[in-house]
Parts: C-alpha cells; structure tokens; sequence
C-alpha cells in the first residue's frame, strides 16, 4: 500500500510539473501588487516606486503599490504573508517589521523568515552620528569622552521605539559602555527638529535624511555606521575604524514573496528585479537619495535576513525594548 501511495503521488507531482512550468511560462498574465507597510513619501514607498516602475517596463505588466501602513509595517506583512502564493502580490519591507517586530511583538499574527522568501535585497542605507554644532566634540573619540562621563545620561534622540537609529545607538552603547539615555520621536523630523534646536545633542539617522542638514551646517557628522567611508562624506570616519571593528548598522529594504510561491516565478521576479536595479533610472534614482544599490540572490538575501534577525533580535532583548 505505501508502495502504491508514493507511486500515486509520484504520479500526480509529474502530472502537475508542466501545468506549473506551463503558469511560470505565462507569468505576468494580470498586474502585480505590492504592498508596502508605509505611507507615500517614506524610503521603502520610493525604494518600491523606483524598482518596480523599472520592473513594469521590462516585464509588460502593470505593478500596482499599495500602501497599508500602520503597526510600524506589520499590517502590510501581515496581509502578504495571507496572500496567495501566485506571485502576483510582493512586499516591499525592512529591517522592522522582518527583524525588530518578533522580539517586540509577543503574538505577531506572521513569521518573517517561515511565511516569506526573499527575492533580493534592494539597497542598504548607511546611518550618521551627528550632533549640533555647539556640542562640545568635534570627533568621535571626543564624543565618546563625553558620553562615558558620570552624572545624569546624555540624551539622544531616535525617531520611534526600535526604529534602527534607535537599535543603531543601543548597540554603540553597548559596545562604547556609553552613560546615553534614549529619548523617542514620532519620526525622524521632529527629532532632526530638535537636534538642530539644541533641544537634544545627539542622534543617529540615515544618510538621505541628514546629508542636507549636514552639507547646510546644522548638524555636525562624526561618524558613520557603514564598514566603508561615504563618498558624501569622505572625512567621517567609520565607527569600525575607530576602535569597533566590525561594527556595522545599516538600514536597508527588500523586495518577498509569500512562502510557497513557485521557484520559476521566483527566479523569474529575481532576475527582473536584478536587471531593474542596474538600469541608469534605478542607479540614479538611488544615487539622488544617497542609497547603496544591493541585490543579491535568493539565498544570500535569506542568509541576510538570518544574520540581521540576529543582530538586531539580540540588541531589542538586551535593552529591553518593547513595543510603544
């Protein structure tokens, strides 16, 4: 009986082979949705814009965004994680609802590394430590002086409760032994806001959403969260080469699938979406904003996501970081 029970199944696998191959020949036949866990206007929205406008022109169909923010871009992964594996619904995310959410979020309705596969990373962002002009470090090691001192804890300020900039100076804390108390924003404005009005002295942010304070002089940088210097800011040293080798925290998005989608549509949307990231309008489109181009493969993305859920699972239980 069992013999006959694997030949059956055997069989019905064999039969359903071509009918697969036959879908994945035909795929797009109708548009594809993606959903992105934030408004209009944030990194991840633009990022989706960018590559799947380029995805559009080479695929022939249309690629409808539509964003659902809300629980810090849960809601959205939620909804893809439900979808039907077809490829005709992606997700554009980052590192908190992939990586941050499951250590913040005790009954998170979705499993970011079983109900998802990766299609490739799309960029990474490095971070900047800046301060204002009137804090009394020109340099990082002087910034470390100052936030090793005795005494009440230097405030800094991140845009929200376990956002990365958040997660990024927890770990410099840690690693630094820094005496730094952890003051959070509703979003990354009001706490530039701040900073530039000396309300608070230090923060860490993404490159796009600083280089115009910096280059006008309302912020100073000190150092930068990548392992390589940036060719915007050629003079800040990297944390790494100051005395923290390794150290690297970096924001980034990535375009998922929902788990179970056929691997000839899979491999199909990796290499569309691999050909999108080279064209001249994605290069210079991520160029404007200060963003790395990454794509990598499907499972070196998956290895990422691993390795990232780590990093920043570790920091969020080690502090103690709860959802707001």
């Amino acid at each position: 009986m069992k013999r006959r029970a694997f030949i059956g199944s055997s069989a019905a696998a064999l039969a359903w082979a071509p009918i697969a191959s036959k879908a994945a020949d035909a795929y797009p036949s109708r548009p594809i949705r993606t959903l992105v866990g934030f408004p209009p206007g944030n990194s991840s929205d633009v990022i989706a814009r960018i590559v799947m406008g380029e995805m559009q022109k080479s695929m022939g169909q249309s690629f409808v965004i539509e964003n659902r923010p809300g629980a810090s871009g849960t809601l959205a992964a939620d909804v893809a994680a439900r979808s039907a594996a077809d490829g005709y619904t992606l997700l554009v995310s980052s590192a908190g609802p992939l990586c941050v959410a499951p250590f913040m979020y005790p009954k998170l309705p979705y499993d970011p590394l079983k109900d998802f596969v990766p299609i490739t990373l799309t960029n990474t962002i490095p971070l900047v430590l800046v301060v204002n002009p009137s804090f009394p470090a020109k340099t990082f090691a002087e910034f470390l002086d100052k936030a090793r001192a005795g005494g009440p804890a230097m405030p800094y300020a991140s845009s929200g409760n376990g956002i990365t900039n958040h997660l990024v100076m927890e770990m410099l804390k840690r690693a630094a032994k820094l005496n730094v108390m952890h003051i959070p924003y509703k979003g990354s404005t009001a706490a530039a806001t701040d900073l530039i009005g000396g309300t608070i002295p230090v923060m860490f942010d993404t490159t796009p959403a600083l280089l115009p304070q910096i280059r006008s002089g309302k912020v100073r940088p000190l150092a930068v969260t990548s392992l390589q210097r940036l060719a915007e800011l050629p003079d800040v040293p990297t944390i790494a080469e100051s005395g923290f080798p390794g150290f690297e925290g970096l924001a980034w998005n990535v375009i998922l699938a929902p788990q179970g989608t056929p691997s000839p549509i899979l491999d199909r949307l990796h290499a569309e979406a691999a050909k999108a990231l080279a064209t001249p309008a994605a290069v210079s489109g991520f160029a404007n904003l200060s963003l790395v181009p990454g794509s990598t493969g499907i499972a070196e993305t998956q290895a990422w996501l691993k390795s990232e859920t780590e990093k920043w699972g570790g920091i969020v239980r080690e502090a103690g970081i709860t959802a707001e």
